[in-house]
């Protein structure tokens, strides 16, 4: 591996808020033995699990925009690369997680890139005078370097594929409909994603006044620069989704008061109308799915849960849904016997992953930008007694092929529980990625048809 090497300046002083700036040359060698430092972030955690392989933490370093290079062999040519974009609620996160080793990828012959990029305050809220959506133009940088660079790793920069994961996958939708993302990839791959997440410009105007007003400072980025990352991070972490008003006469809050860092539509890299503009401007393939039971992760842990009363579950589906009470209904046909857990994951998965997820799927194939392919994870986790399931997050280490991740299993509260997972399905899933990677085709028909792992 090939770590921290920066593909754009470290965003600090007049650089916080600003698109990323070009990085200045160094003369000799430089260290790459490790990963580069985590972005600012606040401690995060998932109830009743054990989340340091995927989420880490921050450590207090200053801010650096950094990658990681993974290659078969850097004196090669024309090798496939694949680009990842880690999840994390656009709050949490590093490419350093163990679970996106890039070992297997290599023995399989492709370079893989993972990437830092901003986040929460400093990565999307928009102040006055500073620039929108800085994390995805940080991602588009790290494109942007992948093009002139990967060669020099063994890479072809005609066969770069875009990958991400929650977060990093809702990005690659927007970047599918931005026209400045034409040419930097060659094939998209969607993990719980979609493009339904983000706030008009009076949502993200709401969004920073209140960001600032925390601080006791103006809601413009020359004042936010003042004040240090430390204590954006700390105001941050105070914040909470029902502190703010965010639904308008236009818009209802996209997050359904769960959460409140998303970018903007600020009619550049976030389109006005996210999902037509893949119409306009999407020329990559695209392979997109999601699990089964993704809201489980943020539930099966809740002490008492499973005592829910019907009419929480009935508000939390017409908060985060038109069709809330049609959705339920869906839900008890489908499972007789489901539960308030059952229930309320089942609402969460369909809002926030699995109606985008498939929303982004039927436009991007009507669009004929590329071929479409379609897949569900359902394998199901035993932690947390059974009840995590096939929960947001538990197919990464299946697609990375890194099972035997420290800290993955062996313990109730482990994403993979006590016994961990299936090598066989990991091997199956990951091959998939690679062929898709290498050719398009991760073997099996393009849409309609839903490949299930």
């Amino acid at each position: 591996m090939f770590g921290g090497i920066p593909y754009a300046a470290a965003p600090v002083g007049e650089l916080r808020y600003r698109a990323p700036a070009s990085v200045e040359s160094w003369d000799g060698t430089r260290d790459a033995l490790g990963p580069g430092p985590p972005l600012p972030q606040p401690e995060r955690t998932l109830p009743g699990l054990y989340s340091g392989p995927l989420l880490g933490g921050w450590d207090g370093e200053d801010p650096a925009l950094t990658l990681n290079v993974w290659t078969p062999d850097p004196a090669a040519r024309g090798l496939p690369v694949l680009v990842w974009l880690h999840g994390g609620a656009f709050v949490a996160g590093s490419p350093a997680q163990t679970v996106y080793d890039g070992a297997a990828w290599t023995r399989d012959g492709v370079v893989l890139v993972t990437v830092g990029y901003r986040l929460g305050v400093e990565g999307f809220v928009h102040f006055g005078g500073g620039e929108t959506n800085v994390a995805l133009r940080d991602q588009l940088a790290a494109l942007e370097w992948v093009q002139e660079e990967i060669a020099s790793f063994g890479g072809d920069p005609g066969r770069v594929s875009v990958a991400g994961q929650s977060a990093g996958a809702m990005s690659i939708g927007w970047l599918l409909g931005c026209e400045r993302s034409r040419g930097l990839f060659a094939r998209a791959i969607s993990m719980s994603g979609g493009v339904d997440l983000t706030y008009s410009p009076e949502q993200a105007e709401r969004v920073a006044a209140h960001v600032a007003g925390k601080l006791g400072v103006a809601p413009t980025a020359e004042a936010m620069r003042g004040v240090p990352v430390q204590r954006v991070v700390e105001a941050q972490a105070s914040i909470t989704p029902d502190q703010l008003q965010l639904d308008t006469d236009d818009d209802r809050d996209p997050g359904a008061g769960l959460v409140w860092v998303l970018p903007v539509r600020d009619g550049d890299v976030v389109a006005e109308e996210p999902l037509a503009a893949i119409d306009r401007s999407a020329d990559a393939g695209l392979l997109a799915g999601h699990t089964s039971e993704e809201g489980r992760l943020y539930l099966a842990g809740v002490p008492g849960v499973e005592q829910m009363p019907d009419e929480a579950v009935a508000m939390l589906a017409a908060r985060m849904l038109t069709d809330g009470e049609g959705v339920l209904d869906r839900l008890r046909a489908e499972d007789p016997g489901a539960g308030p857990l059952a229930l309320a994951a089942g609402v969460l998965t369909q809002a926030a992953f699995a109606g985008p997820t498939e929303r982004l799927l039927a436009r991007h194939a009507a669009s004929g930008s590329g071929a479409t392919h379609a897949y569900r994870f359902t394998w199901r986790s035993g932690a947390l007694g059974g009840r995590l399931g096939a929960a947001h997050a538990v197919d990464l280490p299946f697609v990375f092929d890194t099972l035997d991740t420290p800290g993955f299993s062996g313990a109730e509260d482990r994403l993979l529980g006590v016994d961990g997972g299936s090598q066989e399905l990991a091997a199956r899933m990951h091959a998939a990625w690679v062929r898709y990677v290498c050719d398009g085709d991760p073997g099996w028909p393009a849409y309609e048809h839903v490949e299930v792992f």
